[in-house]
């Protein structure tokens, strides 16, 4: 009965290492906006709910829509599930014909929790980014609010398309004022 656990666990153990890995590889491909390998791997997800969620996701990105439904987030759901979750619904906040924002930055928030609850840097780089692009269209953000997300994504950096997006949300982090408004005229005037 122990060598029939300790096998089951095993095997469990494997598969979910399997499946994280290749969440990895769908982020990944979304990061580098391949979003046809990204749902290739997607579509060979064995797991029909996490298969359904990257699909759903893949064609948010895609489509810059949020035709879809929103789906419900569950207590028993993994961390895992829960992430695509919150970025599903970030997305369809920002996506949305009235888009909200600060609900998409809470859901982005609440996947970068759980992303760094589970140690893994690629979910966390996902759910950066996603807080990043909504930071660098928002014009009442200011540097300071910016600046903690860019210098985490930094820190996180691990290929030449992070250094990419670097480069891109510096130059926006630089574009940022200050909060101060009467150190407005320094900044740009001087």
């Amino acid at each position: 009965m122990k060598k029939l656990f300790a096998l089951l666990l095993v095997c469990i153990l494997n598969l979910s290492n399997i499946s994280a890995s290749e969440l990895e590889d769908f982020f990944e491909f979304t990061k580098n906006q391949d979003f046809d390998a990204a749902y290739l791997v997607a579509s060979n997800f064995k797991d029909p709910e996490l298969k359904h969620l990257l699909l759903s996701l893949v064609q948010l990105l895609i489509n810059n829509t949020n035709d879809s439904k929103l789906i419900e987030i569950k207590d028993y759901d993994s961390e895992q599930v829960q992430f695509l979750k919150h970025l599903i619904f970030g997305y369809h906040y920002t996506y949305a014909k009235k888009q909200d924002n600060l609900k998409a930055f809470i859901r982005f928030s609440e996947a970068l929790k759980l992303s760094d609850k589970i140690k893994n840097n690629v979910l966390s780089k996902t759910a950066l980014i996603a807080i990043l692009d909504i930071f660098s269209k928002e014009i009442f953000i200011g540097s300071k609010q910016y600046e903690p997300y860019l210098e985490q994504f930094i820190e996180l950096k691990s290929d030449q398309t992070d250094d990419a997006l670097i480069i891109i949300y510096s130059l926006v982090f630089f574009t940022k004022g200050d909060d101060d408004l009467d150190n407005v005229d320094g900044q740009y005037y001087n």
